[in-house]
């Protein structure tokens, strides 16, 4: 094995070198990119990442700090930079909370809010995850926007605007803009983005290797049972500080037709599919003004991949309240405007520093969920706020 990471270094450092000497170089780190992360998601998928990782990584750190200092820039234009390490909360009290914002910085990694009904979808030359490139430019047939939302906008083209008068990368689709990772266009949450080349794929790596904490709150239908798993597909833990179970089922991206006739992706659980694993945190059962069971869940994810969540409960016969898709039309009542799921909480490391944020469900969502009931009779103190509202923050607040 230590021969084999001392090659690894040495045809890495090779591609240094060739970022340096060649003047395409861009289009040099974005290849090299491609092929070490794909390498990096390789070996954890087969548990074999631990000793090649460190080279990965500074193969990454070298040929992105090269471009940086180079001050490449896809328009050309004259950038200032700010070298200082900042880490900071950013307010944005005047913008609605149906536009992006800043959210949090460290070490030239941003924390971005992405409201619903915003895509995150780049060139067709972005092949950094195998499972993102998978997503690119198809829409999802049966499925028109949200209630009462516009018509789609671009994240990448907020990126570029609000962010690329200081960072290259915002103005580079071939990096993406700087995006690290995507939300399906009706999911709102929290997204990590780089300003700089280095941030980009040190963030990348890290998703990559999964080392990133995305915790996701979701609403679906029926009363969830953990413990009741389908084939052992749900393994219960035992400790209190492990999750209350751990969807492992693999999934399968297919391409789907729609009656429209546009084509769109769908991931099934499939035993010739890539590993995929959901934990399940906490839940809380409800109830629709109608009587029908629905149940409040906080999910981690172990894995990334397409729909991940959305299958994986779907395939237990718990469809995302609003997901037509997985679910069906019967699976968006008239009471919700959008898929209820939201990306509230998103961990990295950088550089030893933790970059973190979390946000609470958005105004939409909390909406639709005052109009729902406990299933149960939970007792509260007087907090002004509904008997929902009080089940949500008890969600939030239960430890994993």
């Amino acid at each position: 094995m230590r021969e084999t990471v001392a090659e690894s270094d040495e045809v890495f450092m090779a591609k240094v070198e060739k970022i340096r000497t060649r003047s395409h170089a861009l289009k040099e780190l974005s290849d090299a990119g491609v092929s070490a992360l794909a390498l990096t998601e390789a070996l954890e998928q087969v548990g074999q990442l631990h000793d090649v990782l460190p080279a990965v990584r500074n193969f990454l750190e070298h040929a992105s700090g090269i471009v940086d200092l180079s001050g490449t820039c896809v328009r050309g234009a004259s950038v200032q930079r700010n070298e200082t390490p900042t880490r900071q909360a950013h307010s944005c009290h005047k913008r609605s909370h149906k536009e992006p914002k800043l959210l949090a910085e460290s070490q030239g990694v941003y924390l971005l809010w992405k409201p619903p009904g915003w895509t995150v979808t780049v060139g067709d030359k972005d092949r950094l995850l195998s499972e993102s490139a998978l997503t690119e430019g198809i829409e999802e047939p049966g499925v028109s926007h949200s209630k009462g939302w516009q018509a789609a906008q671009a994240l990448q083209d907020w990126v570029a605007e609000q962010l690329g008068h200081d960072s290259p990368i915002a103005m580079d689709s071939k990096h993406m803009h700087g995006i690290v990772h995507r939300l399906d266009r009706e999911t709102s949450g929290i997204l990590a983005c780089g300003r700089t080349y280095k941030a980009f794929y040190t963030a990348k790596l890290q998703f990559a290797a999964r080392q990133v904490a995305k915790e996701y709150v979701c609403l679906c239908h029926g009363h969830a049972q953990p413990v009741q798993g389908v084939k052992s597909a749900i393994t219960r833990h035992a400790k209190d500080t492990q999750p209350l179970a751990i969807i492992d089922a693999k999934l399968r991206t297919v391409v789907v037709s729609g009656r429209s006739g546009g084509r769109g992706l769908r991931s099934i659980v499939a035993p010739d599919g890539v590993r995929a694993s959901t934990e399940v945190l906490a839940f809380q059962h409800l109830e629709c003004p109608r009587g029908k069971p629905l149940s409040l869940v906080k999910v981690r994810l172990r894995t990334g991949r397409l729909h991940q969540i959305r299958a994986h409960l779907a395939h237990l016969g718990h469809p995302l309240v609003g997901d037509v898709p997985y679910g069906g039309a019967w699976a968006w009542p008239d009471w919700c405007p959008r898929l209820f799921l939201h990306a509230h909480y998103l961990a990295l490391c950088i550089n030893g520093e933790t970059l973190e944020a979390r946000l609470t469900l958005p105004e939409d969502l909390r909406g639709a969920l005052a109009r729902l009931l406990p299933a149960v009779d939970y007792t509260f103190q007087a907090s002004g706020k509904s008997p929902t509202q009080n089940i949500l923050d008890m969600l939030l607040r239960q430890e994993h």
